[in-house]
Order: structure tokens, then C-alpha cells, then sequence
């Protein structure tokens, strides 16, 4: 009888030591499952966290753009050719005086809508502004007669301003294909090649 108890006894505790011993395994392995998963696994676990943080820092950045672009419901527009003129980038409503009546194109509401679905964050896009800043590229925007809204563009530096500050991300290219409808230039002024090649020059136009 207590060789019978004993034994029970003893495999009981045989028992619990070995799940004693496979529960501690089992965290060791998935500590370090964890932190030894390859690089292409670490950035597949890791690229689904930071989603609703960049929901998060859209939405932020679209709370802080003017509510002139935000609500981007304008009239009319006009793309104009500029003199580069770098003060444009510390006063944008200077650009009035620095375009003539013929580099002056008015946009079509097609163009005007996909200028406004840009600056007003709907469509958010990369921005990395320069130093250089030499806009040969702008846009009056109107509503109801009346300025309100500017943009003067260097498509060399891939830099803008306007005024009001603080508008969204523009398309670079959707934007150059705009002035290319339009037919205005928009050459590369750093390439003195295709400068030189162009049929209309910016100064052309002054």
C-alpha cells in the first residue's frame, strides 16, 4: 500500500516538474522568437503598428493647413509665368506684380480641381523644400472677384510658397502638366542645354 502511494506520489512530482520545465521553455522560445525574427519580419510586425499614427500626423497636418486651401472651393484661377523673383518667398502677394498679361493662362475647372484636391491635403504628398528658391511658375486663385489665394512655384528646386501659409502637398508633375495644356514653359533653368533649346524662354514673356 505505500509502495503504491509512494509511487503516485513520485510521478506527480515527475509531472509538475516537466510541465514545471515545458512552461519555461515556451517563453524562452517566444523571447526570443521575437527578438530574433529576421529583418524582413521585424519590418512586416513593425509596419503595422505606425498606420494609425500616420492617420494620426495626416490629420494633424491637415488641422494646421489654412482654411482658404482647406475648403479650396474657389472660382477661378489663373497660372501665370513669373520673373523668379526670390523676395516671392518671403511675401507671396508680391507675385501680382511680377507676371504680364502674357504669361497669364486662365485654368480650366478640371485643372482647378486637381490644383485645389492638393492644397487642400486631400491628397497628401512628400515635401522636402530647398534653400534656392526661383519661382518662374504661379496661381491667382479668385473667389467671388477677388484674389484669394496665391502659389509661386521653382519647379528647379521643386519648391513653393503661398500665401495664405500653410496649404497642402502639391503634385510636381501634375502641376508641370498643367502649364504644358496651358502652353507656358517650363524648362529646368539649371540646365543651360535645355534653357538654350526651348522655343519660349521665360524672360520671353517680360
Amino acid at each position: 500500500m505505500f509502495s503504491s502511494d509512494f509511487k503516485q506520489l513520485h510521478m506527480k512530482h515527475y509531472a509538475f516538474l516537466l510541465l514545471t520545465l515545458l512552461a519555461i521553455w515556451g517563453c524562452t522560445f517566444e523571447t526570443q522568437t521575437k527578438e530574433e525574427l529576421p529583418a524582413t519580419d521585424k519590418h512586416v510586425v513593425a509596419s503595422k503598428l505606425p498606420v494609425v499614427q500616420e492617420e494620426d500626423s495626416m490629420i494633424y497636418a491637415v488641422k494646421d493647413i489654412d482654411p482658404v486651401w482647406l475648403q479650396a472651393d474657389f472660382d477661378s484661377a489663373d497660372a501665370v509665368i513669373l520673373d523668379g523673383s526670390h523676395e516671392l518667398m518671403y511675401d507671396v502677394s508680391k507675385m501680382d506684380t511680377k507676371y504680364t498679361r502674357s504669361g497669364k493662362r486662365k485654368v480650366t475647372d478640371a485643372q482647378l480641381t486637381t490644383i485645389s484636391e492638393n492644397l487642400s491635403g486631400k491628397n497628401q504628398r512628400n515635401y522636402l523644400p530647398a534653400d534656392c528658391f526661383q519661382p518662374y511658375h504661379g496661381f491667382i486663385f479668385y473667389k467671388k472677384g477677388k484674389i484669394a489665394g496665391r502659389l509661386a512655384i521653382c519647379f528647379s528646386c521643386r519648391t513653393y510658397f503661398s500665401q495664405p501659409r500653410n496649404c497642402g502637398r502639391i503634385n510636381y508633375e501634375a502641376t508641370k502638366q498643367i502649364f504644358h495644356e496651358l502652353g507656358l514653359p517650363t524648362y529646368d533653368w539649371n540646365d543651360s542645354s535645355e534653357a538654350q533649346n526651348r522655343a519660349h524662354k521665360y524672360s520671353d514673356y517680360f
